[in-house]
């Protein structure tokens, strides 16, 4: 008798446990508010590693949302947390609350997605028709081969069908456009910003033609999320349209490749394999010793020379990082063609003028900065932040510098000298575009 009863309560014991186990497992805390987000001093986003999305490399965090997100976070007024994590535990991290928000390449759906609920809508972007450089281009709907045209299960249905007839499908948009530069589909159907960030890496991809169609980037938020936080989301997306901060990042993120010549591409690609691991250490070490990224050393030597040792330009600058007279003997440099001297040289150089940009002036505008001046010159990069400050009541970025600063400082000049130096800001602004086109595929085959 004893022993039935003492079964019995070990029977409750184990069905009671294992109820609390089941509950325990079912529960999902409340979304944070906006209230507790700023309490706890920091935004925790969710992320998986992705070009354009979010991607850390040599301890840099870059990519369109992460710029967004920084600006999110500095609203708040809160430290921005990006936590990695695989795409199949994403939404479940996000319910178990160790997460604010997933953030990710996301595009609106009129299904509603299980488990979590839409953010407002960060970017519309254009869906495209891409196809292989050197292949037939299609330039309208009925010149799409239906057994071989591919497009991303992200975009949404109704956009699809109005396009594409059969054709595979791909969860991963990344691996769609890899097969279609290796001929296994003919065509895909991606969006604008996912071809213009992997073109950097894939330059034989080309925009064959737009449908028409254009589609929503959004975040995952909790399935309930808190109303003070949406509302502010909502808000903020609301200004950064308005202040022209998002088309300024957007454009940073999708838009530069496109002043890129195909042929440009190419040829850096195959000089990553072919001249790069000549100078790499070399790149490395002096980026190392002046607390520089080495990728944007060796970017700038590429602009410069095409990592030529030899080069030399018509104005008399020589060598892999195309040094002036003036800036060797300030450097005390005897051989301007040697390679350690110019690489140690323009990296000490560099830091110099890194040291020298205005401590409020934050990452990615400092880099910016830090490549204009070293085209255009310091001290006249110098004057046109000052010029910048003077008639531009926000942050500093250089987009306005380049616009407004320079102009000023430029006006203040008599003609022809004016107009050298409005000349050489349309130089500068090229170059920065080029140098972190190039900066970006170094990161990316990560070597």
């Amino acid at each position: 008798m004893i022993e039935r009863f003492q079964f019995r309560s070990m029977l409750y014991v184990i069905l009671g446990l294992a109820l609390i186990g089941v509950l325990l497992s079912q529960y999902k805390p409340p979304a944070r508010s906006l209230v507790d987000i700023q309490k706890s001093g920091e935004l925790r986003v969710l992320a998986t590693e992705a070009p354009g999305v979010y991607t850390y490399a040599t301890g840099v965090s870059i990519g369109f949302d992460y710029d967004v997100l920084e600006l999110f976070a500095s609203e708040l007024q809160v430290e921005l947390k990006v936590i990695n994590k695989p795409p199949f535990q994403l939404i479940a991290s996000l319910q178990a609350g160790y997460g604010d928000l997933i953030v990710g390449s996301y595009l609106r759906s009129i299904e509603a997605v299980e488990g979590v609920s839409q953010s407002p809508t960060i970017l519309q972007v254009p869906t495209v028709i891409a196809y292989q450089r050197g292949t037939k281009r299609p330039t309208r709907r009925d010149q799409l081969q239906s057994a071989s045209v591919a497009y991303e299960k992200r975009i949404p249905n109704t956009y699809r069908n109005e396009l594409i007839v059969g054709g595979t499908a791909y969860s991963d948009g990344y691996q769609m456009l890899q097969d279609l530069v290796e001929s296994k589909v003919s065509t895909a159907m991606t969006t604008e910003d996912r071809l213009n960030v992997v073109r950097r890496y894939l330059p034989k991809l080309s925009v064959a033609f737009y449908p028409g169609s254009t589609v929503e980037k959004v975040w995952y938020l909790p399935q309930r999320p808190a109303f003070d936080l949406y509302t502010k989301l909502e808000k903020f997306t609301q200004h950064i349209r308005e202040s022209g901060d998002l088309k300024r990042v957007a454009e940073q993120h999708f838009k530069t490749v496109e002043s890129m010549h195909y042929l440009d591409l190419r040829a850096i690609e195959e000089a990553v394999s072919e001249v790069l691991p000549t100078y790499l250490d070399q790149f490395k070490k002096a980026a190392e010793q002046n607390g520089l990224d080495w990728e944007l050393l060796a970017a700038v030597s590429y602009q410069e020379s095409l990592w030529n040792p030899d080069a030399i330009s018509p104005t008399g600058v020589r060598g892999m990082m195309q040094i002036t007279e003036a800036t060797a003997a300030s450097l005390n440099l005897d051989d301007r063609t040697d390679v350690e001297q110019s690489i140690n040289g323009s990296a000490e150089y560099l830091a110099n003028i890194l040291a020298n940009i205005p401590d409020d002036i934050t990452e990615p505008e400092r880099t910016k900065l830090l490549l204009a001046a070293y085209n255009f010159g310091p001290e006249g990069i110098n004057q046109a932040i000052s010029k910048t400050r003077a008639s531009w009541n926000k942050s500093i970025y250089w987009r306005e510098v380049a616009k407004l600063g320079i102009r000023e400082y430029a006006l203040e000049r008599p003609f022809p000298t004016s107009q050298k130096i409005l000349n050489r800001g349309k130089q500068a602004e090229e170059y920065v575009k080029r140098v972190s086109i190039f900066r970006d595929i170094l990161r990316y085959h990560d070597l």
